[in-house]
């Protein structure tokens, strides 16, 4: 197997987009601390960790959201909706990782260059940013995400491009074994006993003596680094989808423009996809709900000629509606819905 995780860092302040790109510095806050910010906010000084009021002060323009963590799950699960044409093994993981299972999908796809290629576009026509782990256990793949960037060549070079079998494993080893252990998934507590040891990396940890790693960090943690390390097993549920596609999503910031709404309604589309190529159907009618911030609603109904689940076909005529439609009020909801499968 050759597990391909997806770490989305962004994703609590990406989710707010409404429009295909924020030019202003924004960040989200949680316990009155910022968790993420965009380019433009770090370019004005305005870092995680610090309070809104101090953002505030460094620049007046920043916008600042409240973290919404069942917004992340559910964006989260669109996303990995909008993967299934990659692989049906798809897991979603709190707060903000994907795991894949793309061993068997290589040959299918060219090799793991050409699919990783495919996976960006894919990801970046959402306008999600993300870092990518691969390893043949899911939580090492995890692990590896956080591997600098000009490293991740090496890391693909690791595995055979068509069967996803590691072919260098002492170049692997070597890239685990370098990762700092604050990035590892484990209670506050061991970081601080790993810091009295003199632990810094993973390769500190894993050549010891199992018996004595459970002593001394618990029986979870020995788990936690056996199943890294490919010792024990780690069986990963795929996401099961639903019987039927019906998707709401709340925008930050009303609309009034039919052109902005093309964006977030890409964004569903993509995921509309992905669902109907994971479960092999096509559908012939959609429905677009439109709830205006004055409560009224407007409906785009959607009959296809034949049925079908390719995106540039079902964003192509919902753009051609959108343009013929005149709104009372801005549009602050919208709803996906599949009415014939």
């Amino acid at each position: 197997m050759l597990w391909l995780c997806l770490r989305f860092p962004q994703l609590p302040l990406e989710l707010f987009a409404v429009q295909q790109a924020a030019t202003g510095p924004s960040a989200v806050v949680d316990n009155q601390r910022l968790l993420v910010c965009n380019r433009a906010a770090i370019d004005a000084g305005i870092v995680p960790g610090i309070t809104p009021a101090t953002a505030h002060a460094l620049c007046d323009q920043v916008t600042i959201f409240e973290r919404d963590p069942q917004r992340e799950a559910v964006t989260l699960q669109r996303i990995a909706y909008s993967c299934y044409g990659f692989t049906p093994a798809i897991n979603t993981q709190a707060p903000d990782w994907l795991l894949l299972e793309i061993g068997s999908s290589l040959k299918l796809f060219g090799g793991i260059k050409a699919l990783l290629t495919k996976l960006n576009q894919q990801i970046s026509d959402q306008h999600f940013s993300y870092r990518f782990g691969l390893a043949p256990t899911p939580k090492a793949a995890q692990l590896l995400t956080h591997l600098p960037a000009k490293q991740k060549p090496a890391l693909i070079s690791c595995f055979d491009a068509l069967t996803g079998n590691l072919q260098q494993p002492e170049q692997f080893s070597g890239l685990l074994n370098d990762l700092p252990l604050p990035n590892l998934l484990c209670e506050p507590r061991l970081q601080k006993l790993f810091r009295a040891s003199g632990f810094t990396t993973l390769g500190d940890l894993l050549p010891l003596p199992r018996a004595a790693l459970g002593r001394r960090f618990g029986k979870n943690f020995l788990i936690y680094l056996q199943q890294v390390s490919g010792e024990l097993i780690d069986p990963q549920p795929s996401l099961i989808l639903p019987p039927e596609c019906d998707d709401t999503l709340l925008l930050s910031d009303a609309i009034v423009s039919a052109e902005m709404l093309a964006f977030p309604m890409k964004r569903m589309l993509i995921a509309l996809c992905g669902y109907l190529q994971g479960r092999q159907l096509h559908c012939q009618q959609i429905t677009w709900h439109l709830r205006l911030t004055n409560n009224s609603q407007q409906k785009i109904e959607l009959t296809l000629s034949r049925p079908q689940n390719q995106l540039d076909h079902f964003l192509a005529l919902t753009r051609l509606r959108l343009e013929q439609l005149r709104f009372t009020a801005p549009v602050d909801t919208l709803r996906l819905q599949v009415t014939e499968l």
